[in-house]
């Protein structure tokens, strides 16, 4: 299991509001944390946005594949800088629109986008969330599966790292979360 940057991430890490399900979560999770440690909270909250910022955006493997919890999207690709994966990373990376807050919100990538981004990341396929898939997962492009593990259709993808996928042998990798004992 690898746990990498996602979009509530960011939200946190910046103070920013993220909605789910018509509740603020990041609201919440502070008052949690404030109602459950009051005399500890300034500390906790300052070692949550440090366990935050030290997670990977990315996992790339020598087998080709990319996973992220997104990629940026057509309309602010521009804006993106490949440079964020080779430096220090910086709070204004992770504020709109910084290049690994577009990484982490981008939805509805074109296959030219995400031919685009397979080149420049030198892989084969693209394994991303942040998008809701009624049946756990989908195929958008011919390089890309999505996956969503947060309901009862959710999925998760079993990976060899000692072996080369197509997007087929990809898919046959998928385990449904609920046929796991």
């Amino acid at each position: 299991v690898h746990v990498i940057m996602g979009n509530h991430d960011t939200a946190s890490i910046c103070d920013n509001e993220v909605m789910k399900d018509g509740r603020e979560m990041n609201q919440a999770v502070d008052i949690a944390l404030q109602k459950t440690f009051p005399d500890a909270y300034e500390k906790i909250q300052h070692a949550l946005k440090q366990y935050l910022f030290s997670q990977p955006l990315a996992v790339k493997t020598a087998n080709r594949l990319w996973m992220s919890h997104s990629l940026p999207s057509d309309r602010l690709a521009e804006k993106f800088s490949p440079t964020i994966f080779a430096r220090p990373l910086q709070l204004s990376d992770f504020e709109k629109p910084g290049s690994v807050y577009l990484l982490t919100w981008g939805r509805n990538m074109s296959q030219p986008l995400l031919d685009r981004w397979a080149d420049t990341f030198d892989i084969d396929l693209f394994i991303l969330g942040h998008q809701p898939q009624v049946e756990g997962w989908a195929c958008p492009g011919t390089n890309l599966l999505i996956i969503a593990s947060e309901h009862n259709h959710g999925c998760l993808v079993h990976i060899d790292l000692t072996q080369f996928y197509t997007l087929d042998k990809l898919i046959n990798s998928i385990v449904p979360l609920s046929s796991i004992p």
